[in-house]
């Protein structure tokens, strides 16, 4: 399928109202002017980590050579070193005290500033589902909207109806001022992975909807993108591929290598350069702006306990 084919696809879906878009790292780190708190650019997995370190020998949880090996996990850059070392940072802090975890977000995450809000404009004008893969509140600062986390069900749920899509952002993974939501280490990547509506949530999205992810091309070995990657390989592994990552051109290459593995996500370039994507994303949406008619096939609860139960028919792995 060429690019002028997948392009307009994939306008007939937003103009439908059928698109979850998913706002990654870039969207954040663009939104903030990759902010930096204390010297670490937080609105990214490796600067937030690497703020983490610090934290814990500021508070007495890590020693010099603890941290010495947090800090080589982090540079190293591999998911699972990655999760092991967001494991122990935050383990380490819910272990002193909840409140610690709690207020280490806060002045972390807490702190980001809207400062240039073009491409989350750009990404918020879209009919449809507007998720996130962040843990920060850039996007409702910029939007009005108000954040809801999988571990909220029945909110989840009207979103998916279409009942309140236009006031709300998802926070997949969790977001800060919810501690518990953040999906950060493994142990807390388990409790979202068997959690029953989390999971029916991923298989409508992947099922009923078309996803675009935005701001993933930089991060696409963030583990929060990482995992959904690896969900989707064997959940979809016979749906057609109609979901879409957008990149550079000069990046498509590398990424249909990359994602090889998962057949369903189809990259698809927005432009030459960074400075491409917003006026990319304003040209995907419909002349009427956000208004669009409800997808034709209505979500239930009904439809959720069903995709419940086939996702854990088929086992399938974070």
């Amino acid at each position: 399928m060429d690019r002028n084919t997948q392009i307009g696809k994939l306008k007939e879906e937003i103009a439908a109202g059928r698109v979850v878009t998913i706002a990654g790292t870039g969207v954040s780190v663009a939104a903030c002017d990759n902010q930096e708190v204390e010297g670490f650019k937080v609105a990214t997995w490796t600067g937030l980590l690497q703020h983490g370190v610090k934290h814990l020998q500021d508070i007495g949880e890590a020693s010099e050579g603890a941290a010495r090996v947090l800090r080589m996990q982090i540079e190293n850059g591999e998911t699972d070193l990655l999760i092991g070392a967001a494991e122990t940072i935050s383990q380490r802090m819910i272990g002193r005290g909840e409140g610690t975890f709690r207020g280490w977000l806060k002045d972390t995450l807490g702190q980001l500033v809207l400062k240039d809000r073009t491409l989350v404009d750009a990404v918020a004008a879209l009919p449809g589902v507007l998720a996130t893969l962040n843990y920060d509140d850039l996007l409702e600062a910029a939007t009005g909207r108000r954040a809801v986390t999988w571990l909220k069900a029945d909110d989840v749920q009207d979103v998916l109806a279409r009942r309140a899509d236009s006031e709300a952002v998802l926070h997949l993974h969790g977001w800060y001022k919810e501690p518990k939501s953040v999906v950060l280490g493994l142990s807390s990547y388990l409790a979202v992975r068997e959690h029953p509506h989390a999971k029916a949530v991923l298989q409508l999205f992947t099922l009923d909807r078309t996803l675009l992810f935005v701001g993933c091309g930089d991060t696409v070995l963030d583990p929060n993108f990482t995992r959904l990657i690896e969900w989707g390989k064997e959940a979809l592994q016979d749906v057609a591929p109609r979901h879409y990552l957008l990149c550079r051109m000069s990046e498509i290459a590398a990424f249909q290598e990359k994602l090889a593995g998962a057949p369903w996500l189809q990259p698809l370039d927005y432009g030459a350069d960074y400075s491409d994507l917003a006026p990319f994303l304003r040209g995907l949406a419909p002349a009427g702006g956000r208004d669009a008619p409800a997808p034709p096939r209505t979500l239930t609860r009904a439809s959720l306990a069903y995709a419940g139960t086939s996702t854990e028919r088929s086992s399938v792995p974070g």
